[in-house]
């Protein structure tokens, strides 16, 4: 049964990663179009792709819930930072 919980946990927090990017988040810059507000958002999520993730963990179960929430959390920041530098602030 603790299997099962710790499965559905992590396949839930695995979704949510899919689909943090915009969600609850508006970025804006002014006299910035639509379309190069696009651009530089998935130009940041694609750098972000490129950096090498959290090693996996062999002992699974809720060590690797750890290291999922460690690498969401780097993620988000280090695509904050990238629009940050952009010249975008969170509405």
């Amino acid at each position: 049964m603790l299997r099962l919980t710790a499965v559905i946990v992590v396949a839930a927090a695995l979704a949510a990663g899919c689909t943090t990017w915009d969600l609850g988040t508006q970025w804006t810059r002014s006299s910035t179009m639509m379309q190069q507000m696009t651009y530089d958002d998935m130009e940041c999520a694609r750098l972000d792709e490129a950096v090498k993730r959290t090693p996996e963990t062999i002992l699974g179960g809720v060590l690797d819930l750890g290291m999922l929430t460690i690498s969401e959390l780097a993620r988000i920041s280090r695509y904050n930072d990238c629009m940050t530098s952009k010249g975008y602030v969170k509405s």
